[in-house]
């Protein structure tokens, strides 16, 4: 049996001291209900923002102001913590989820598949890590967001055989306005691949795997500029405001929830005791990784909403190299 800390909250974009704070408080809260394993959301410490200074607070994964907080956490508290940060490493930038145990060993994985706008941030990690994490309370495979969508991502977890499924995200929903009609198209996108990534997949996941299934996203409101890809037909948005999707859950390994946040909540905190199946021998970590084909059907566990949002992964793949080259200069 492993006591498991789920934590929504809603971070302040560039704010990385007011966020870790912030985290604090609701790590003590799971803490004090005895939990082993604290999950937080995606990017928890730098905020979800599309803003060209995001680069600006990128730090190292492994000496960095955020790794350095939860290595002092997970010892006080004697405790692991997951979650992802926005890492930095030779001017080139990724969103790496990391697990931090109580004795300071970082194990990581970066995001082989940033989400439309996401390729002007950060970039599709060549070579990701493994993405499977070995406790002594069971393996558990890591997952970043869009990555869930991925058969390489589901081929991975099955393979080598994990105890647990850890997803943590940052999906949500723009807000309609003026002079913008494609945020209408997007927005209905947006909340079918929402409604997939929280609901469907998990499920998918749990039963599939025989494995629990933890989702945690950040929640309340996002407020960012939003960049379009080369040759997009509309302007980029310069403030966008959106709805994060929330629904922070924690699933069985037969699908059935057993916590789980509302919609959009800014701050949720529980702890479930869920039971981890006893392996008593495990294959050696081996990850195997897929060449990018996003067009491809055979590229996904579950399918995107539609052939277009396809083609607009694509677009923003191939379309932000230059957004993304440009940014990065500036911190050369």
């Amino acid at each position: 049996m492993l006591n498991v800390g789920i934590i929504q909250m809603q971070s302040a974009p560039l704010e990385i001291n007011k966020n870790l704070e912030y985290a604090a408080r609701l790590i003590e809260q799971v803490c004090e209900n005895n939990a082993q394993l604290v999950v937080l959301p995606e990017l928890f410490s730098v905020g979800y923002s599309y803003a060209w200074e995001m680069m600006g607070v990128a730090e190292d994964r492994n000496t960095g102001k955020t790794a350095s907080w939860l290595k002092q956490q997970a010892k006080e508290n004697n405790i692991y913590l997951l979650t992802s940060i926005y890492e930095v490493e030779n001017n080139d930038y990724f969103n790496t989820l990391v697990l931090v145990g109580p004795n300071n060993n970082i194990q990581y994985y970066r995001k082989r598949n940033p989400f439309w706008q996401e390729f002007a941030l950060w970039q599709r990690a060549d070579s990701a890590g493994p993405g499977i994490f070995d406790t002594e309370f069971g393996r558990i495979g890591g997952v970043i967001c869009f990555d869930a969508f991925a058969r390489e991502t589901y081929e991975n977890l099955m393979r080598n055989q994990v105890d647990l499924v850890a997803v943590v995200a940052c999906w949500g929903t723009p807000r309609l306005m003026a002079g913008h009609p494609e945020l209408i198209y997007a927005k209905e996108m947006l909340e079918k691949f929402s409604y997939l990534a929280t609901e469907v997949l998990p499920e998918n996941y749990a039963r599939s795997l025989h494995a629990p299934v933890i989702h945690v996203g950040q929640g309340g409101i996002s407020r960012s500029p939003a960049p379009v890809p080369q040759y997009w037909p509309f302007k980029a948005v310069e403030t966008s405001a959106g709805d994060f999707w929330g629904h922070s859950h924690i699933r069985t390994a037969e699908g059935k929830k057993l916590i789980e946040a509302k919609a959009g909540d800014s701050e949720f905190t529980a702890v479930a005791r869920i039971d981890i199946r006893d392996t008593s021998s495990r294959p050696e970590i081996k990850r195997t990784e897929f060449k990018v084909s996003y067009l491809s059907r055979d590229y996904y566990h579950v399918q995107p909403p539609s052939f277009m949002s396809k083609i607009m992964q694509e677009w923003c793949y191939r379309g932000f190299r230059r957004e993304y080259n440009s940014r990065r200069e500036r911190f050369q």
